[in-house]
C-alpha cells in the first residue's frame, strides 16, 4: 500500500455519546491537539463535515487580564486619545502621493 494515500486518509477514530449527548475525546486527540484537563474546544462545521479545533479565548475569558493603566478609566480622554491618531492616519493616508 502506497504510504502517501495511507498518510491522505488519516486514521479514523471512533467514540460514543452517552446518554446525556457527552463525547470523550480520546488521549491521542487531546494530545494531537494541545488540550489540557477541562478545555475547549470548537466543532468547525463546512462542506458537510466537522472539524475539531482547539478554542480560542473568548473576549468573557480574557476580561480583565490586563490592569488598565489609569483607575478609574478616563473614557473621555481615551475616546480623544483614539480620534487623534484616527485622524493622524487619515492625514498621513490623504498626503501619499
Amino acid at each position: 500500500m502506497d504510504v502517501n494515500k495511507e498518510k491522505q486518509k488519516g486514521k479514523k477514530l471512533v467514540a460514543r455519546l452517552t446518554s446525556k449527548n457527552q463525547l470523550t475525546v480520546q488521549v491521542e486527540v487531546r494530545r494531537l491537539l494541545g488540550l489540557p484537563p477541562r478545555g475547549k474546544v470548537e466543532f468547525i462545521i463546512a462542506g458537510g463535515e466537522v472539524r475539531l479545533t482547539p478554542a480560542g479565548l473568548t473576549l468573557d475569558e480574557t476580561y480583565g487580564a490586563v490592569k488598565p493603566m489609569n483607575r478609574p478609566e478616563n473614557f473621555q480622554e481615551m475616546e480623544r486619545a483614539v480620534r487623534e491618531e484616527r485622524a493622524k492616519l487619515v492625514l498621513d493616508e490623504m498626503r501619499k502621493p
